[in-house]
């Protein structure tokens, strides 16, 4: 009976363990979806690693471009701030992302924290989306 006894707890350690490692190795990956027509705030999100990735492939809609387009008119900013509370935040840096293809941001050395992504671009009457971005750690 103890040797059962032990088997089972010594089961149910491991598989307790197993679904705890699995939840911390997926914490830091999330994905996203934006629209917007000028600026937004992206979701706050808890990251335990030290580098943090941002990635996507936007699209930008009306398709077409606008008559008066200037060709900076194409690119969007995607600025990481870590998010410490209460009006308080650090910005990380900017990373300058094409509105029509794929494109990755990588920050280096930040350390564990709320991040967010702040995304900006030109008022052109225009709107960049993507159902399927992603921020991870790398």
């Amino acid at each position: 009976m103890k040797n059962i006894l032990k088997k089972c707890v010594g089961f149910i350690s491991v598989a307790t363990l197993t679904i705890a490692l699995s939840t911390v190795a997926f914490a830091s990956s999330y994905q996203l979806f934006f629209y917007f027509e000028h600026e937004l705030k992206g979701p706050t999100r808890y990251f335990d690693g030290q580098n943090i990735a941002f990635e996507s492939t936007p699209s930008t809609y009306p398709s077409e471009k606008h008559p008066n387009a200037k060709p900076t008119d194409n690119l969007y900013t995607a600025t990481l701030y870590r998010d410490k509370g209460w009006f308080v935040k650090d910005e990380i840096g900017t990373a300058i992302l094409n509105r029509d293809s794929y494109g990755k941001a990588l920050w280096s050395n930040i350390g564990p924290g709320n991040y967010y992504i702040y995304f900006k671009k030109e008022q052109d009457r225009m709107a960049v989306a993507d159902d399927n971005a992603r921020m991870y750690n790398y």
